[in-house]
């Protein structure tokens, strides 16, 4: 059980966390090869072929487990970031006491190159391990070919796309549309140590799903600024490999952000307060999500040819039964 050390079969027969997580992909895989290495790529400490001619991961934990629950938040943070990167897990695979039988695999992917070390994320501390991330795409040749232009053309940034344009007309502070699929880099003023792979990766991908053109040179330059403003900055090596390495793998798998729904758009030119807009936003998302509600709500009872009751509603669309109960009359 790669999760830890078990008296028995159940998660409630836990003795010690390992630190590891593991994640099943069987669906989805054209080339298992190429997705071990993509795996890899994602933070991945190795990926091996299962019995079932998918692929198998396990990633170190980004912070110290020390209960189920610990296990079970770490576990969706990598599981949504594997998600949003394209990659379809196996949901009878997340639980705890999960059991992995490793295959014959003449060629695991993962940390094994000889006098190279690694961070592993696990909390405040620090784990040295022969590692690379070479074979995952190949390109540590390609960083060093960031400096060999002109740097002058890539300083500017001001025409760079770092959110879904919406076009708000002149005059007002706001519109209320909804994008199903809105997408906005982030890259937060204060960034919890072990996190900045995870972050710097997803606004890479962000950048080049809004600015299909932009080079790596000024993906790098333009992530640079922002990771110097850090207390504690990503070293430049690893950052100029993590964008090379992401780069090649963008546009060679085709990857896309997640994005989220996003309802009130704003006008750049508005004089609202911060504050302002964050009240109307809330405002506005509260009714939608409201009224969103009661349509489930009012299409279940009318859909049954019997009176359903609060907890059989509650139960059907996976609301707690304070909700129905809101929504009821």
């Amino acid at each position: 059980m790669p999760h830890g050390t078990f008296s028995g079969l159940n998660n409630n027969d836990i003795l010690e966390f390992s630190g590891l997580l593991f994640y099943d992909i069987d669906n989805g895989i054209t080339d298992c090869e190429q997705t071990k290495r993509d795996l890899v790529a994602a933070g991945a400490v190795m990926a091996y072929r299962s019995i079932r001619h998918g692929v198998h991961a396990l990633f170190y934990s980004q912070r110290k487990i020390n209960s189920k629950k610990d296990f079970e938040i770490e576990h969706k943070r990598i599981w949504d970031y594997l998600s949003g990167l394209g990659f379809q897990l196996d949901r009878n695979a997340k639980g705890l006491s999960r059991k992995a039988v490793i295959g014959y695999d003449p060629s695991p992917e993962g940390p094994y190159v000889r006098d190279r070390k690694i961070d592993l994320i696990m909390s405040d501390e620090q784990y040295e391990l022969p590692a690379t991330l070479d074979g995952a795409v190949n390109s540590l040749d390609v960083v060093d070919d960031f400096f060999d232009d002109d740097m002058s053309d890539y300083i500017d940034h001001s025409g760079l796309v770092l959110k879904t344009p919406v076009n708000v007309p002149e005059g007002v502070d706001y519109i209320v549309l909804k994008i199903d699929n809105y997408v906005r880099v982030n890259i937060p003023k204060k960034i919890k140590d072990g996190q900045k792979h995870l972050i710097y990766k997803a606004a890479i991908i962000a950048l080049i799903h809004l600015n299909p053109e932009l080079s790596k040179e000024r993906i790098y330059f333009w992530l640079k600024g922002k990771n110097s403003l850090l207390k504690m900055p990503m070293l430049d090596n690893k950052l100029r490999r993590l964008v090379a390495t992401t780069f090649e793998w963008v546009h060679r798998c085709k990857i896309v952000p997640v994005g989220s729904v996003k309802w009130v758009h704003f006008s750049e030119a508005s004089s609202l307060s911060t504050n302002e807009k964050k009240s109307i936003a809330r405002s506005i998302w509260n009714h939608k999500k409201g009224s969103n509600t009661k349509d489930k709500v009012d299409s279940f009872r009318s859909d049954n040819d019997y009176k359903p009751t609060q907890e059989e509603c509650a139960k059907a669309l996976g609301l707690s039964v304070s909700t129905i109960r809101r929504h009821w009359k």
